[in-house]
């Protein structure tokens, strides 16, 4: 996949990674933005319209990351598997608190 840069994200992953950033829940989002939760939600996925815009600055490399796999709609037990880690290494690789080269490299090949 090309990379993809901050400029080119939706309104809806803009506050997915900006919510990660935080590492708040969807729930917790919701009550800083003062919406229902209900609501959040749809704006996270790019369901309703509405949602504020967010400012992020440069992606990380394990951001990108979320990005790709959202995009393509594959879970983290798939991608896991592909690249023959357990779901939990994975996740770590995309909350970047370990080094997400393997991961990086098998989007971006």
């Amino acid at each position: 996949m090309a990379e993809v840069k901050s400029s080119e994200l939706s309104k809806g992953e803009r506050l997915l990674i900006d919510r990660r950033r935080r590492g708040e829940r969807q729930g917790k989002a919701a009550s800083r933005l003062k919406v229902p939760l209900s609501r959040y939600s749809l704006w996270e996925r790019d369901l309703l319209d509405g949602a504020p815009k967010v400012s992020l600055g440069q992606l990380k490399a394990h951001e990108r990351c979320v990005i790709y796999r959202r995009r393509c709609g594959k879970s983290q037990v798939e991608v896991a598997q592909e690249l023959e880690v357990c779901r939990w290494w994975l996740n770590q690789m995309e909350a970047g608190t370990v080094d997400c080269t393997p991961l990086a490299c098998y989007w971006e090949q």
